[in-house]
């Protein structure tokens, strides 16, 4: 998929991680020449269970695309072609929140901030498919001051939280 223009406009530059059904690329939106975050479902609409994934992921879509809250990502765009689906989303660096976490775990007024960011951005999705889990892993702290959960679109303010940032992740 590295290289692959979808609607001329968005192209993959690079594998990010995949969870799910999901596969999640860093990408370069063509006509703003900005960085985003494509998230490509991993079965297509003409396979067996196909179209019951496209119709969850569809709806997972317009869930986040309706929150405009400072610690959820934007979605940019629903894209369907060649019988496969995409959402591009915002791009954000930083380094995810369980690479973040040291053997001992984090001091208790770290935590509490990464919980309070988390349980902020999550009240303010208010529906259960927009964010029923907030997981370390893909929790992402980012160098300007958000964090970034690709699977329920939620980003963390850094403000409560001092860690310095780190690798790209989306």
């Amino acid at each position: 998929m590295i290289g692959y223009v979808i609607k001329d406009t968005y192209r993959i530059d690079q594998y990010l991680g995949e969870g799910g059904p999901s596969v999640v690329y860093r990408g370069t939106d063509l006509l703003l020449d900005a960085p985003v975050a494509i998230k490509r479902l991993k079965v297509q609409a003409s396979m067996g269970d196909g179209s019951s994934m496209a119709e969850r992921f569809l709806r997972e879509a317009r869930t986040h695309a309706r929150l405009n809250h400072q610690h959820i990502v934007a979605i940019r765009a629903v894209l369907e072609e060649n019988d496969e689906y995409f959402i591009v989303m915002e791009y954000v660096a930083g380094k995810t929140l369980d690479r973040m976490i040291p053997r001992r775990g984090l001091p208790v007024g770290e935590m509490l901030g990464y919980a309070v960011e988390i349980a902020d951005a999550l009240e303010a999705a208010g529906e259960p498919e927009a964010g029923p889990r907030a997981e370390p892993e893909p929790v992402v702290e980012l160098s300007e001051g958000a964090a970034l959960e690709p699977e329920t679109a939620v980003v963390v303010a850094e403000s409560s939280v001092s860690t310095p940032a780190g690798e790209p992740v989306a």
